[in-house]
């Protein structure tokens, strides 16, 4: 007989059953969330079966679709209005499941505080390295005034420090052309000009082209920094007792030595207590390569008033330089106890050792320099020379590209680099490929270093030695000319035409240069025969370095 079970309903409600999948889905963000800048949105979804995609919605506007885990999308804040905004996140499964979040969100940048405030916001966050906040508030400042050149500058800046360099370049360049004179402007775009061209030069596989592409990238680096430099003097105004020293110190950082010389030297004449003044214009007599009148100067302090441990320190640069290392050294001792800690006698210490080629006693002063500011013009300038000195060429190139960064206008250091280039491309066994490609990059270097001072007779008499070397006499004697013109006590430039004249067959026109040479630097060259590229070149480099100390006042 068949049996019938009855259940009852309680009964049957606790029996197993077959549950449909589930889907949900979480978002990292909830209703009434304030939400500013760019703000990414991360989706987790939970599912038996398969997602197929999420998508995201303001509004009722589909803006993105993501069909992989992360699930990701990026809201800019800046392209929405400022209040109240509603974001879907939609998942979808393959079979045909789907969840939904919706979130009450409200957008707001701080737009009613002004530009100003975000500007000043980017900049502290500058300060601090923190690259993405930096850019937030100067996205935030343009939102509110699209052509603030502060903003503008915060944006290239933060990029630049992100290594965004086509974005930096961008910005910088829109700075520009809003305001032309606006230095802070100008000196982005050099240094971002600088920057982009030391990458091409590094990863480049067409050595000529990349070559080509860092020369221009030097040269306009230059042109920048040099017009924002002159800028800051033009906007100096009228001369007074009261800014005298302040628009020295601007010609100064200018390189317009020879106009500081001018300026100061009838007023120190008559105030030679005045130590500010004496530094300054015995600074820029030196740098200038009026080496004569800087004699006269000093010697006119010591007997009548009381040089400062600085000008101590410039005359001991200077004896060096004329090869009178003797009374250097008494320079040297006097400065220390004047003023041991003046970094201008330390610089000038440094200029000393170089002299001697005495790299125990560079490598501790460097060492110490560096360590109390790694990123200063002449440090890095001095630790290039000396790393080339001990046959580290890495390192010397490490420190050409720091200096030139934190001065593109340092002529100096490009006068240095080229002529560094000019001996490697003179060592034996150098194939002669490798050697013409170093030479042409010490023409780029001096043609840079002329962008960045003009009057540099330094980088014309090395831009003479490096046509010489190529064949190129025309260039050469042209350029041997102008060296010598610029520079009539400078005598690699005398020493240099003497030998291009011989070269070009004019032999009785050479003597006079030779003997100009000669009376400029009797220990070094004395009586010796007119040079070949490669001793002009040798002298080039070690008699010819001019003497480089830090500016007064640093």
């Amino acid at each position: 007989m068949r049996r019938i079970l009855l259940l009852t309903t309680a009964a049957l409600a606790s029996l197993p059953v077959t549950v449909l999948a589930t889907l949900t889905i979480k978002v990292d963000a909830k209703s009434g969330d304030v939400i500013s800048g760019e703000r990414k949105f991360t989706v987790t979804v939970d599912s038996d079966n398969l997602v197929t995609n999420v998508e995201f919605y303001v509004e009722d506007d589909l803006r993105a679709t993501d069909d992989s885990v992360p699930y990701e999308f990026v809201l800019d804040t800046l392209g929405e209005k400022e209040g109240a905004i509603k974001v879907t996140f939609a998942a979808y499964t393959r079979e045909g499941e789907s969840a939904k979040s919706v979130l009450a969100l409200t957008v707001n940048n701080q737009l009613d505080k002004g530009a100003g405030f975000h500007v000043d916001r980017g900049n502290e966050a500058l300060s601090d390295s923190d690259w993405d906040k930096a850019i937030q508030h100067g996205r935030v400042a343009l939102k509110i005034e699209p052509k603030n050149v502060a903003a503008l500058l915060v944006m290239g800046r933060a990029n630049m420090g992100k290594g965004n360099l086509d974005l930096a370049q961008k910005f910088g360049e829109e700075a520009v052309k809003a305001e032309p004179t606006n230095r802070a402007a100008l000196e982005l775009v050099a240094g971002v000009s600088l920057k982009t061209a030391m990458a091409a030069y590094k990863r480049g596989s067409d050595r000529d082209a990349a070559l080509e592409a860092f020369g221009s990238a030097l040269k306009r680096a230059a042109k920048a920094r040099r017009e924002s430099l002159d800028a800051a003097v033009e906007a100096m105004g009228e001369l007074t007792d009261a800014n005298r020293l302040t628009v020295a110190d601007q010609l100064i950082q200018a390189r317009r030595y020879g106009r500081v010389a001018t300026l100061l030297a009838p007023y120190f004449r008559n105030d030679l207590s005045n130590t500010d003044l004496g530094d300054r214009l015995l600074y820029a007599q030196v740098r200038a390569g009026r080496f004569r009148d800087a004699f006269q100067t000093f010697d006119n302090w010591r007997k009548r008033g009381s040089p400062s441990g600085y000008s101590w320190a410039l005359n001991g640069a200077l004896m060096a330089y004329k090869g009178q290392m003797t009374q250097a050294l008494e320079s040297e001792k006097e400065a220390l106890l004047n003023d041991p800690a003046n970094v201008g006698v330390k610089s000038m210490q440094a200029y000393l050792a170089i002299r001697r080629q005495d790299a125990k006693v560079l490598s501790e002063l460097l060492n110490e320099r560096l360590r109390a500011d790694g990123a200063d013009y002449v440090v890095n300038y001095q630790t290039a020379v000396f790393s080339f000195m001990t046959s580290d060429y890495q390192e010397a190139n490490d420190r050409f590209e720091a200096a030139m960064l934190a001065d593109p206008a340092g002529f100096d250091m490009l006068v240095e680099h080229a002529a560094q280039n000019l001996l490697f491309s003179m060592q034996a066994g150098a194939e002669a490929e490798d050697a013409k490609h170093q030479r042409r990059l010490a023409v780029v270097c001096f043609e840079a270093a002329l962008e960045a001072r003009p009057e540099s007779f330094e980088a014309m008499t090395g831009l003479a030695i490096a046509h010489w070397m190529n064949g190129d006499l025309g260039r050469a004697l042209s350029s041997a000319r102008a060296a010598a013109a610029a520079g009539p006590e400078y005598a690699a430039a005398h020493y240099t035409l003497a030998g291009i004249l011989l070269a070009s067959g004019k032999r009785d026109e050479a003597r006079q240069p030779m003997s100009t040479a000669s009376q400029l630097d009797e220990r070094a060259i004395g009586t010796r025969a007119i040079p070949k590229s490669d001793e002009a070149c040798r002298y080039f480099y070690s008699g010819g370095r001019m003497p480089l100390v830090s500016n007064p006042g640093s």
